[in-house]
């Protein structure tokens, strides 16, 4: 039971900081704003919020980020924004509070602000996003969970040999990490199995 949790605590946290690491090195797309609101505007309702906070990041616009009704995107709109120009102010209109926390500890780069979080999951993915963005491998032992601790060492490190020291699920979610932040398809190879390791691979080629 432990072990499950303890992936599904891992695959959040991949997914969540993942996301992060992938605006940081794909940069600004080629469409401009004005193209991206009319196919937002276009889009269905439901999808239409997560449209609207695509290219808000992708151009780095805040105020595209008040078209949003989700407050849960709205909030990782005006983070990830803060995040990409170092912006703390923006950080003030993220209603949840450690989102918040999550938003000043990046943007002001200063662990403190992690510390503060209540939530287990939130205040760990502070301490990997702090430490990638850092290069501090030391915040890593901030987390409590060992597990995750290694997977912040080894994100933060580059080093896919530091994964092997985790159990095999966690082990082959720790190799994709890696895989996607170094553009790395031959880290895929590591992972046991085939279905993940095809979308190992994948997810690089896009």
């Amino acid at each position: 039971m432990r072990k499950k949790i303890l992936i599904i605590s891992i695959i959040f946290l991949i997914a969540a900081v993942g996301l992060v690491i992938i605006f940081y090195l794909v940069g600004e797309k080629s469409t401009g704003v004005s193209t991206g609101l009319v196919r937002c505007e276009n889009l269905q309702e439901n999808k239409r919020d997560e449209c609207w906070a695509e290219v808000a990041i992708e151009k780095v616009n805040s105020e595209i980020c008040a078209n949003i009704k989700n407050l849960k995107i709205r909030d990782e709109c005006y983070f990830r924004v803060a995040s990409r120009n170092s912006n703390s102010l923006l950080c003030d209109k993220i209603k949840e509070k450690d989102g918040l926390l999550r938003c000043r500890a990046l943007t002001l780069r200063d662990a403190k602000f992690c510390k503060a979080i209540s939530d287990i999951r939130e205040k760990n993915r502070c301490y990997i996003e702090l430490s990638l963005r850092l290069d501090t491998p030391a915040l890593c032992s901030k987390i409590s969970d060992s597990n995750i601790m290694i997977l912040c060492k080894a994100a933060t490190l580059k080093d896919p040999d530091l994964c092997k020291n985790l159990e095999e699920g966690p082990r082959e979610y720790c190799y994709s990490f890696i895989a996607e932040i170094l553009r790395d398809s031959s880290i895929c190879d590591k992972i046991n199995d085939e279905s993940k390791k095809e979308q190992c691979k994948l997810r690089i080629s896009k």
